[in-house]
Parts: structure tokens; C-alpha cells; sequence
């Protein structure tokens, strides 16, 4: 993976942090929602940053102020297992939501699950570098990255073989495959699975 830019440097900084708060229940990133907690992890808007714990949400049209919403689903096994749905707003509609965020933070999109509404604790953020649209970003050529948060194990690109591939369509919406992401626990330790952050305007 390529050395990130500062801005790409300081994105990643927040959401680790954020990650490693996330794995201390009922810790949020500010703001409030129906649904818990609101506001960006990162401090920068972007798409999908905002928090959706506590209970389960009934719609987007909700969170005030939304103008869509990214309902994710993440699944990974190895290691550990895991499962956890997560409703998140955003301040763009759909079919702009990620050219919004790529323009605002120099090209890069960041999609993030803070926390969970259903599931164990954990986090989940995606970042698509060189953001061109919709299409498939892969690690290989340096496009995209991720970082899982299970309980107080961190799971990043960092092992041999690992590999992620993410598409991004036109309505805003991302579908990430992720395998052999390594624990922070021991690069022998992984797991694999898949994320999916559906988009629907409020």
C-alpha cells in the first residue's frame, strides 16, 4: 500500500482512534440522533461517518437533516466471527454522497461503521483513494484500504495474501470484499468476509 498523504495520514489517525474508542462500550463520536450518536469520526463529513448506536432505527427520514442513509451489513469469520448491521446518514444524497466526500477530502472517500446497532462491539471503515467513480478499487493498486474492529482486535491489510476489493456504484452505494486481513494480535491470525453499505435517500 502507498504511503498516505498528510490529509490521507490524519483520516487514518482519527478513524484508529476512533476504532480503539468504538471497542469501549457506549463510547461515541458526538452529536445526537434517534439512534445514538451522530457526527463524523473523523471530523471531516465523510460519507457514512456518522455513528448510529443504541437502538434500531425505524428510517432514514429520522436523523434530521439526512439526506440519505448508508445501511451497512459487515460479516467477516476466521479468527473470529462476527456480524453487525449499522444505519449511518449522510449530509448528500445518494448519487452524490461519495463524489461529495472525495472532493471535500483531496479524492479520497472514507465509508465508516462507528459502531454497531446490532451485533458485538466493533467498527468497520473503508478508504477508496484516487476516488474516480463508480467501479472496483483494489488493494493492489493501491485503492483501497480497510481496517476491522472486533471487541479490542484491530484486523488490517497488513498479512501475506491479504486483498480487498471494493465496488462502488452510481447510487452511492459500496460492496467490500475483504480476505485474510491480519489481527493486531498476530499476523498468523485472520479473518475474512464482506461488507455492504447499501444507500437510500431519506
Amino acid at each position: 500500500m502507498k504511503v498516505p498523504s498528510s490529509a490521507q495520514a490524519t483520516r487514518v489517525i482519527a478513524a484508529c482512534a476512533f476504532m480503539a474508542c468504538a471497542a469501549l462500550a457506549g463510547c461515541t463520536s458526538g452529536g445526537t440522533s434517534p439512534a445514538g450518536s451522530g457526527g463524523s469520526p473523523t471530523g471531516n463529513g465523510g460519507a457514512g461517518g456518522a455513528g448510529g448506536a443504541g437502538g434500531a432505527l425505524g428510517s432514514c427520514a429520522s436523523y434530521p437533516g439526512a439526506k440519505s442513509c448508508h445501511f451497512v451489513t459487515v460479516t467477516a469469520s476466521g479468527a473470529q466471527n462476527f456480524h453487525g448491521t449499522d444505519t449511518v446518514p449522510n449530509q448528500q444524497a445518494c448519487g452524490s454522497v461519495l463524489a461529495q466526500d472525495a472532493s471535500a477530502n483531496g479524492g479520497e472517500v472514507q465509508l465508516s461503521a462507528p459502531t454497531f446497532v446490532t451485533g458485538p462491539v466493533g467498527a468497520f471503515t473503508v478508504f477508496l483513494d484516487s476516488y474516480h467513480g463508480p467501479g472496483t478499487y483494489t488493494l493492489a493498486s493501491n485503492d483501497a484500504s480497510v481496517m476491522v474492529l472486533i471487541g479490542n482486535t484491530q484486523y488490517s491489510a497488513t498479512g501475506a495474501g491479504s486483498t480487498i476489493s471494493a465496488v462502488a456504484a452510481a447510487d452511492g452505494s459500496v460492496s467490500v470484499s475483504f480476505t485474510k486481513l491480519a489481527s493486531s494480535a498476530g499476523s498468523s491470525q485472520t479473518i475474512s468476509g464482506h461488507a455492504q453499505f447499501t444507500c437510500q435517500n431519506a
